[in-house]
């Protein structure tokens, strides 16, 4: 009987070692869907974005997190467009917290699955904090037309104090439905309705097959968007012009004392033209790679620029992070987008040149990559890459045409095997069925 106490008080003291730190996030996600993590301990010095870490196995994977702290709970989100199905692990390394008693810098490790359904929708971002009006973004994965459930009411339907679905123009009610086509963007915006008060609550976004509660922190009352400020429920960010790196993000393997090169393509998709682009490696990627351009100095509206990146490695396993930037100005405003960038070299890796080298361009259509659909009796003559489900060529369409030399040696062929035909049956077939005379002499 003692020895079962003993057990079980033994158990009670090891209870908040095991939950120091708890990290609530589903075990399994579908493709493309935004992955939203709460972390919950007593840290030390707050999570940054350097702790923050994705791996697929045991390899490192590039992401961009976001990072934002409400009361004392962290949460953290991206967008797992671009991954891969299979098992992940989501880790927080290098960071200091209590662990019962004892200061701990073990890592926190949250194991996950990406399936291979594709998610209905998308949204950015996936954690507000904010004094003032805000706005989430939805992107439609799929290829329908989808809508998408919005409701900013609690679990108990009391919405009092909180804030009200915005148009643009009108107020709306606590729940609307969004309408979605295939691959658009769409933002929704959240009027606070002159809350006078901190306060914590969830907006819930659904669909039939995807889901999320997105937190959001109230600090103050301050309202800033009205109905003079909007026209057709835009704003000045959303009529301007907006760059997007393809792919959103880049995992290189290459083996120790090696080279390899990548093609990705910076898109406007805003409804200007931008000028005067500059790119820029982070300090640590430039040890191991160049671009082959670093100056833009127009890119049209809903077009695309192609870049070369080469990325070589020295005589040891490493593990590079980085990141890839675009600065541009929208009148004296700068604003800049990042491209997440890993670069693994492993002492005696072998990879296929050509996959390695070939890019991933399933976001962009063939006319943004200023390509053409060669018809069915038509050849490339140029590079050909797979874009949204077709090949797209970059170079000119030709039509396909049987050369002098093919024909040549095709009807060779065809007077070989007719020419020895006839000497099979002439004297072989023949010879065989020869009568013999019984009745002749030797």
């Amino acid at each position: 009987m003692k020895k079962s106490v003993l057990i079980i008080f033994a158990s009670l003291l090891f209870i908040p070692t095991i939950f120091a730190v708890e990290v609530g996030m589903k075990n399994e996600f579908d493709s493309g869907e935004t992955l939203i993590v709460k972390i919950s301990g007593n840290f030390i010095n707050s999570i940054t974005k350097e702790n923050i870490f994705l791996y697929r196995g045991h390899v490192r994977t590039a992401i961009l997190p976001e990072l934002v702290k409400i009361d004392d709970d962290f949460y953290i989100y991206f967008q797992l467009s671009g991954k891969n199905s299979g098992n992940y692990s989501f880790s927080i390394e290098n960071a200091k917290y209590m662990k019962g008693t004892q200061i701990s810098e073990e890592d926190i490790i949250k194991n996950f699955s990406i399936n291979n359904q594709t998610a209905d929708f998308s949204v950015n971002p996936g954690a507000v904090i904010s004094d003032t009006d805000f706005s989430l973004e939805l992107q439609n994965l799929q290829d329908k037309t989808i809508t998408v459930k919005v409701n900013t009411e609690t679990v108990s339907g009391d919405s009092k104090g909180f804030f009200s679905i915005f148009d643009g123009v009108n107020q709306v009610k606590k729940e609307e439905l969004v309408s979605l086509k295939s691959g658009e963007f769409k933002k929704i915006y959240f009027n606070l309705n002159s809350i006078n008060h901190s306060t914590f609550n969830k907006i819930y976004l659904s669909t039939n097959n995807t889901s999320y509660e997105i937190p959001v922190s109230i600090t103050s009352n301050k309202s800033i968007i009205n109905n003079n400020n909007y026209t057709n429920g835009s704003d000045d960010e959303t009529l301007t012009n907006e760059l997007k790196f393809r792919p959103s993000e880049l995992d290189i393997v290459i083996s120790t004392n090696s080279e390899t090169k990548k093609i990705i393509y910076l898109s406007n998709i805003g409804e200007d033209n931008i000028n005067n682009i500059t790119i820029f490696l982070s300090n640590k990627l430039k040890q191991y790679s160049n671009i082959s351009v670093k100056k833009i100095n127009e890119l049209k509206s809903n077009s695309s620029y192609k870049l070369e990146l080469s990325f070589f490695s020295s005589g040891e396993n490493k593990n590079v992070s980085g990141e890839i930037k675009a600065v541009y100005f929208i009148g004296t405003e700068e604003n800049s987008v990042y491209l997440p960038v890993n670069l693994s070299i492993l002492k005696g890796f072998i990879s296929d040149s050509k996959i390695n080298n070939k890019t991933s361009l399933i976001e962009l259509t063939c006319s943004e990559i200023n390509g053409i659909v060669c018809e069915d009796d038509e050849s490339c003559d140029g590079d050909s890459e797979l874009t949204k489900s077709v090949l797209c060529c970059t170079g000119k369409c030709k039509k396909e045409s049987v050369s002098s030399t093919g024909k040549i040696i095709g009807w060779s062929i065809i007077i070989f095997i007719m020419l020895f035909l006839f000497w099979f049956f002439k004297v072989k077939y023949r010879g065989a069925k020869k009568e013999v005379n019984l009745l002749s002499k030797k």
